[in-house]
């Protein structure tokens, strides 16, 4: 496996750290398997294109740009998906 895999695995297993852990002292975060799956692909899947968009040799502006949108759209998922955003 390429060592930027390997990195941006230990990544995602450091975020979804953080709500493992908040299960543990606190009864108001219960995550299931499936719920630690889509955060796990979601995050590593936005980390990817990242690191893809990252390496292409774009202008700087376009760049932040495409990284950018790709941030909000996952914040925008994200919280559609915690509380239901556009219901």
């Amino acid at each position: 496996m390429e060592n930027r895999i390997k990195f941006l695995l230990v990544i995602v297993f450091g975020i979804l750290l953080i709500p493992f852990i908040a299960m543990q002292l606190t009864d108001d975060v219960v995550w299931s398997f499936v719920d630690f799956l889509i955060a796990g692909l979601i995050i590593f899947s936005c980390l990817w294109i990242i690191d893809f968009i990252l390496r292409k040799p774009y202008a700087f502006a376009m760049r932040f740009l495409i990284i950018f949108l790709i941030v909000v759209i996952f914040f925008i998922s994200w919280i559609e998906l915690a509380v239901g955003l556009f219901d």
